[in-house]
């Protein structure tokens, strides 16, 4: 119980000084904000992707390790705010991230299955530069990893600290419409469970995964 309050004051704590960076540099525009006819420079903003499925995992079988399929498609939805600063083009995104991550199944024996799901849940930053025609950043978020298992008929469930970091970029297609891509490494935390020969290795799951986002800027 003490261990998840932890993490879950960990991620409050995270989430809270990312806000604070984003207004304190939003801040930092005020003067342009304020100014007769000044251009709006904070648009929040919804965006899609698609991702590839970030959970791997590795099971050992009479002390052979084999790595389940877990290969697939995942959807990330995303709900933020940018500012963009019109004299140095610095640009700050803060967004909510949440990616439910497809199923994957995959068979031990001929009555044996292994299945993997779960969610991911990430309070990200964005910082870079934006010009005319695009934009390049870096990436930094935390949050949680909701994992579900199931191995030979029993359920595993477990929440775990997460983190991410990255780069990413984009191009404008209109003034509201934008495209991105980018590469993150993704922390899971660490699962184990057993059901009789079968094991899940006490590991930390992770992932590189390469993403294509469709973003709508308000």
């Amino acid at each position: 119980m003490k261990i998840n309050a932890l993490r879950n004051y960990s991620f409050l704590g995270i989430l809270i000084t990312f806000i604070a960076v984003f207004f304190t540099i939003s801040t930092s525009h005020a003067e342009i904000i304020l100014a007769p006819k000044a251009p709006s420079i904070m648009r929040p903003y919804i965006a899609v992707g698609i991702a590839t499925n970030p959970f791997r995992s590795s099971v050992s079988i009479n002390n052979e390790v084999i790595t389940p399929n877990s290969y697939g498609l995942s959807v990330p939805l995303s709900l933020g705010i940018e500012t963009v600063n019109p004299t140095t083009k610095l640009l700050v995104r803060m967004e909510l991230e949440i990616t439910p991550t497809m199923a994957s199944e995959t068979p031990l024996s001929p009555r044996t299955m292994y299945d993997q799901s779960g969610t991911t849940l990430f309070a990200n930053l964005h910082l870079g530069t934006q010009w005319k025609y695009g934009a390049i950043y870096g990436i930094l978020g935390a949050g949680m990893a909701f994992h579900e298992k199931k191995l030979g008929g029993a359920d595993y469930f477990k929440t775990n600290f997460a983190f991410n970091i990255g780069l990413g970029g984009g191009v404008k297609i209109t003034r509201n419409f934008g495209l991105d891509v980018a590469i993150t490494y993704q922390n899971f935390g660490e699962l184990e469970s057993q059901h009789n020969i079968y094991r899940i290795d006490a590991h930390t799951l992770y992932a590189f995964r390469p993403s294509l986002t469709l973003r709508y800027t308000f």
